[in-house]
């Protein structure tokens, strides 16, 4: 297919959405008679012909069969070359029995169906999808080069008339309507058209004078009628000039109406409404409109009275214009709008001479039109007339008062009175232009003033001084424009001389003990203090105070005082308040002020002092030192300070108004305060207060933490629990807690019953307590010879569903077996408990299980634990020790019974005498006995578990202080370091520095040991502390010092520890304030436990107490703002519920920073 051919596809769509809008109709509201709708379809272009099909569809729910039919469509034959018209197939969907015709004539296309059908035979019309094909045609001879160069048709084929008819059952015909209900049978119901113009009626005779009143563009008709809305703009397009046309009108009743617009006035329009017929072409539907004419103008201000309008000077609003007929016959009032301006409008019927005025309003003088007061204009058709304004001067005045300027600060108050009977003198261009005396409210006014030069100014009275206007004493202006309204040209003056009258002024000088402003009844007078008296800012009298505070001025005449005092170094005024000055005015109807008082406070201080508390007693003691850099706190009730202590400790804040104070300190980072109690110190301020000797004691909050220590003889002669020396216990369990329940369901009260156990129950022992509840009369235990059984024995009786709880402890670490059976019932058979807890327990740890822990986890870093320093470089001149294992320690430490037990030395020979040099991968008591070996190997032991948390963190930062040892003031960390270089560089220490060294850290090894206990042990050992650093007196902690931690890692040995999808994660935030949350992984519905431990291994808080929950990721979030700032663990314990034999515990640290 070519272009050509393809771009009359395109036409030939077009063509078709044409036709389908032409011929889609509605039906009316309850008509029964069959209606269709009428489609063109399936276009297409076959070499020059074309070729289409013809679709009926039936609407609504009536059956027909179709029976005449004509179609008739606009056609343009100039488009094709002889164009012909023919049917393309002979048998036709329709059905059989008609005949078709069609012809092209008078550029239209005639498609008529003849109606020789009968009803036996004929197809019932489809109403599915586009309906039924009447037939298919062909129009030959398409013109394709006349579709160049746009492609398109010129001209459209329209369907402008159809009709069709329907069969019945008895072979008759009849009209049948379209989906508008009409019928185009015989012609009838074509499309009217309806025209006119718009032209401008010049002479509003309501008739178009062509030639003379031309025609108007861009006026909007509208036409609505049959269902639709419609508008044109006339001359719109290629239409001529004022034309408008609506076609495709359907038959029927119209209105039509145009748009109007302003200031034009319609003249003709046409009648409504239209009825139009079909195929009605209606002409001349004219409209005429006339637009009079009309006389603009503006009533301006002329400000400088030049007649003119100038740019600055804009119009009057609200001024009445007229406009009057000259010999009678009409006239016209306006009133100009916010711009001044005024237009009138005229008819034709007005057409004539007419005269314009303005209405002036009082206090004005025209000024334009000057010669005449009036316009005179001729009205005519069609004529605007511009530039008829009016222009008016505003006369001018001034005026102001006379006052008797009592505090003579050139200023009229409201209470100083005016002055009648002063001449008061007005000049113009130099010369004395007129003259007035105040009135009764001192009042003068000089009106009617026009442009000049002007001053104004007031006689002098003997006595009498003027404060206003200032020197000259002249009020000068200028007028240059009218309307100027001068107002407030005052003149104020006041009597020179004002002692020698009656009045008196009195008050008192006070103490304001609370600052509050007042004079209360404990606020005593203040003697010997400077009153001043001024009038204005001239001061005419003082005084001083008495001895009570009191002070007097007398003999004062009338006038406005100011009472003040003087000022006071370190005091500071608190009444009266503002300015700090009482303003009197003494009149005749107030002679006598008494209580016009002055009270002062003097600003208070608080001082003290913050100090070490190194006993911890609450009490600065001799020696004690005072902190510097602390900051403390002082809370006011409007206010807050802070002072930062110097050296020495001591802290102060000055100039205090009266009120209560709280004063506390920011503690320092790793101190507690014991003094005050409270942690605050509350005062109350009052004038001239000085608070001095409030402390703040604050201790070291390390010395209260417990600390763990190991000697090395504990680590020589360590045992398990079989007794094997130099061997660790296993963390495998070896007992059983367990709390059973059992419950009466017997139905009836019992008194006693026998228990059976396995493994054997553990009595006799505090450590592993054996309770039932209620608690029995009597237990008899069986045993052979381990305890297997008892017999419980109640003197109460055990009432239905009353609860037993049995808790103790096996000897074996598996889960405990119980069965049971009521005394009281014979041949009862037994009965298995409800176990609440049966957890397998890990036996406690020894010493040895720090050692082997440290080792598990590298504690001692890859290459194991170093005595000495590793000098390769002098390795044949040195020598050290690295126990990279266990066994190498423990042979190290003991060996064949053998300890070191000779005084510490340096690494200088072995026994036998052979230079002791380079590196040593053991050191046995046979080989080398040195004390001081041991004791430096077993305090870097304690360091180690320290860092670990095996031990409570932060021994390797204590502080050594033991009075005149040189080692004082040393970390136990820098210790150790000093140990490695006396005994690798033993030629630079004498004998006694061996001897203190290893004095010092057998004290220090000393000071912490206790019997084991711990925090874990199952997956991470942890041990309590022993002892509070308090106790220790040679050992201390720097305050706010970090301590060394390293993260242990993970190990696989555990005692019955579940699979590896059980997981205890960090808590989240980490650190946190307070709040955080832990997570963890359950494989398996579990009974869990999540208990909060301090570095001391106390338990702090309980999260879930053995709360069973289901499998998967559970989240605890805990609140822990009651706890201080510190390290914490989390342990949890979880047991399964279906196989209570299986538990797992974990435990990891958390840090709360508050």
């Amino acid at each position: 297919m070519d272009k050509s051919e393809i771009s009359f596809m395109k036409t030939f769509r077009y063509f078709l959405i044409a036709i389908i809008v032409s011929v889609t109709f509605s039906i009316s509201i309850g008509q029964t008679i069959p209606q269709y709708e009428l489609t063109i379809q399936n276009p297409v272009l076959i070499g020059t012909d074309y070729q289409f099909d013809i679709y009926i569809k039936r609407i609504g729910a009536t059956n027909f069969h179709i029976g005449n039919s004509q179609f008739i469509l606009n056609f343009n034959s100039s488009q094709f070359l002889s164009p012909s018209i023919s049917r393309v197939l002979s048998s036709e969907q329709i059905g059989s029995g008609f005949f078709f015709d069609q012809i092209i004539a008078d550029n239209r296309m005639l498609i008529t169906l003849g109606g020789n059908g009968v009803y036996a035979s004929a197809t019932d019309i489809s109403n599915l999808a586009i309906g039924t094909r009447i037939s298919t045609y062909q129009i030959t001879g398409v013109n394709v080069p006349m579709l160049s160069p746009q492609l398109t048709w010129i001209n459209l084929p329209e369907l402008i008339r159809t009709g069709v008819s329907e069969i019945d059952a008895g072979d008759n015909y009849r009209d049948i309507t379209d989906v508008t209900g009409t019928s185009h049978i015989n012609g009838g119901s074509e499309f009217g058209k309806i025209s006119g113009y718009k032209f401008n009626d010049l002479n509003g005779n309501g008739f178009w004078d062509q030639g003379t009143e031309p025609p108007l563009d861009g006026w909007n008709i509208t036409l609505i009628g049959m269902s639709s809305s419609l508008s044109a703009l006339t001359g719109y397009g290629s239409w001529a000039d004022g034309y408008f046309e609506f076609v495709n009108l359907s038959p029927g009743e119209y209105t039509i109406d145009e748009v109007s617009q302003a200031n034009w006035s319609k003249t003709i329009s046409p009648s409504n409404p239209i009825i139009i017929a079909s195929g009605d072409d209606l002409l001349n539907y004219n409209f005429g409109n006339y637009n009079g004419p009309a006389l603009l103008g503006v009533v301006f201000n002329d400000k400088n009275g030049n007649r003119l309008k100038d740019i600055n000077e804009g119009g009057l609003s609200g001024w009445t214009v007229t406009a009057n007929k000259v010999g009678g016959g009409g006239s016209k009032t306006i009133v100009t709008n916010s711009n001044g301006e005024y237009s009138f409008v005229f008819s034709p019927a007005e057409a004539g001479s007419w005269e314009i005025n303005q209405l002036i309003q009082s206090g004005w003088l025209q000024t334009l039109p000057y010669t005449t007061t009036s316009y005179s204009v001729e009205i005519q058709s069609g004529v605007y007339l511009t530039g008829k304004d009016f222009g008016n001067f505003k006369e001018c005045e001034v005026s102001g008062y006379k006052f008797n300027d009592y505090n003579r600060d050139s200023i009229k108050e409201s209470f100083e009175p005016y002055m009648s009977g002063w001449i008061i003198r007005l000049f113009k261009n130099g010369i004395d232009y007129e003259s007035m005396m105040t009135d009764a409210n001192g009042m003068y006014k000089f009106s009617s003033l026009l442009p000049g030069s002007y001053s104004v100014i007031e006689e002098n009275v003997p006595g009498w001084s003027q404060t206003y206007p200032p020197p000259p004493g002249i009020h000068t202006f200028i007028i240059d424009t009218g309307g100027v309204v001068i107002t407030e040209n005052n003149f104020g003056n006041f009597h020179i001389i004002p002692i020698g009258g009656i009045g008196r002024i009195m008050g008192r000088k006070f103490e304001d003990k609370n600052q509050n402003g007042q004079k209360d009844i404990d606020d005593i007078g203040i003697s010997n203090w400077r009153i001043r008296l001024s009038v204005g800012n001239t001061v005419v009298d003082s005084v001083l105070t008495n001895l009570s505070g009191d002070y007097i001025f007398e003999d004062l005449d009338d006038g406005i005082y100011t009472v003040s005092e003087g000022s006071s170094i370190d005091w500071t005024q608190t009444f009266p308040g503002g300015q700090g000055t009482h303003e009197i005015m003494l009149d005749p109807a107030q002679r006598l002020v008494v209580d016009k008082d002055f009270g002062n406070y003097r600003f208070g201080s608080i001082s003290g002092t913050v100090y070490n508390d190194v006993n911890h007693n609450g009490q600065l003691d001799t020696g004690e030192p005072g902190l510097a850099g602390i900051q403390i706190n002082l809370n006011g009730e409007s206010f807050s300070l802070q002072a930062i202590t110097p050296a020495g400790g001591a802290w102060s804040f000055s100039n205090l108004p009266a009120g209560q104070y709280s004063i506390s300190e920011s503690i320092p980072n790793g101190y507690h305060i014991t003094e005050p109690t409270t942690g605050i110190h509350e005062v109350q301020i009052l004038s001239s207060s000085n608070i001095t000797g409030l402390r703040f004691g604050n201790s070291v909050a390390t010395d209260t933490i417990k600390f763990r220590s190991i000697s090395y003889d504990s680590l020589a002669y360590g045992r398990d629990n079989k007794g094997k020396l130099g061997k660790s216990i296993k963390k495998k369990a070896d007992k059983v807690e367990f709390i059973a329940e059992i419950t009466n369901n017997t139905g009836v009260a019992v008194s006693g019953l026998h228990l059976h156990f396995s493994p054997y129950l553990i009595t006799g022992d505090t450590n592993y307590k054996f309770i039932i509840t209620p608690t029995p009369t009597k237990i008899t235990y069986n045993a052979s010879p381990k305890i297997h059984g008892a017999e419980i024995i109640w003197d109460d009786s055990l009432q239905t569903d009353d609860i037993i709880t049995i808790y103790g402890w096996g000897e074996r670490g598996k889960p405990e077996k119980i069965t049971y059976a009521w005394n009281s019932i014979r041949g009862n058979k037994h009965y298995e408990p409800v176990f609440i807890l049966n957890q397998p327990r890990l036996p406690m740890p020894n010493v040895l299980n720090v050692r082997d822990e440290l080792y598990k986890v590298s504690g001692f870093g890859d290459n194991g634990l170093v005595i000495g320093v590793p000098d390769i470089a002098n390795q044949n001149i040195v020598g050290w020790v690295r126990l990279r294992t266990i066994s190498t320690m423990q042979n190290s430490f003991i060996n064949k019974m053998v300890i070191h037990s000779t005084v510490g030395r340096g690494f200088n020979i072995f026994e036998t005498g052979r230079a002791f040099i380079k590196e040593q991968k053991k050191l046995t008591p046979q080989k080398h006995n040195n004390r001081l070996f041991a004791d430096v190997a077993a305090l870097k032991i304690n360091i180690a578990a320290s860092e670990f948390q095996i031990t409570p963190v932060g021994f390797g930062e204590l502080i050594f202080d033991d009075a005149v040892n040189p080692l004082s003031g040393s970390s136990l960390r820098a210790i150790a370091d000093k140990v490695d270089s006396a005994l690798t560089y033993w030629r630079d220490y004498r004998p006694e520095n061996y001897t203190n060294l290893d004095t010092t850290i057998r004290k220090i090894l000393s000071a912490f040991e206790g019997p084991i206990d711990t925090i874990s042990f199952g997956t991470q050992l942890m041990l309590t502390g022993v002892k509070k650093l308090i106790e220790v007196p040679f050992l201390r902690a720097i305050a706010g010092a970090t301590p060394v931690t390293k993260e242990p890692i993970a190990t696989s040995e555990s005692a019955m520890l579940f699979p590896g999808e059980i997981r205890l994660y960090q808590n989240y935030p980490n650190p946190f304030n307070p709040t955080t949350n832990i997570s963890f992984d359950l494989p398996e519905e579990m009974s869990v436990t999540l208990r909060i431990f301090n570095t001391l291994g106390q338990e702090v808080a309980t999260l879930l107490n053995r709360e069973v929950l289901d499998e998967g990721t559970q989240e605890i979030e805990g609140d822990f703002e009651y706890l201080a700032t510190g390290i914490y663990f989390y342990k949890l314990d979880a047991t399964s519920v279906e196989e209570p034999m299986r538990y797992f515990t974990r435990v990891m640290k958390m840090i709360l920073l508050k």
